[in-house]
């Protein structure tokens, strides 16, 4: 199966255009051990009193969006 390079990027840059109109919050932080300080991976962050969340990576590092628009 083959997929067109041509259809992927249109897919894309409309992607892109579409999170670019929208203004987003960012909420970034780490998360570790806290008795050997070493990286959490994959631990699962959730906004409270939301459906938003989202896990870390194997550093530790986790990154939510939220639109500016919601409460």
């Amino acid at each position: 199966m083959t997929t067109s390079w041509g259809k992927n990027s249109l897919v894309l840059i409309l992607l892109l255009g579409f999170l670019q109109s929208q203004e987003f919050n960012q909420i970034y932080g780490f998360i570790t051990d806290e008795n050997s300080g070493e990286a959490l991976i994959g631990a699962n962050v959730y906004l409270a009193g939301t459906d938003r969340g989202t896990a870390t990576n194997h550093d530790g590092y986790f990154v939510i969006y939220v639109k500016k628009d919601d409460q």
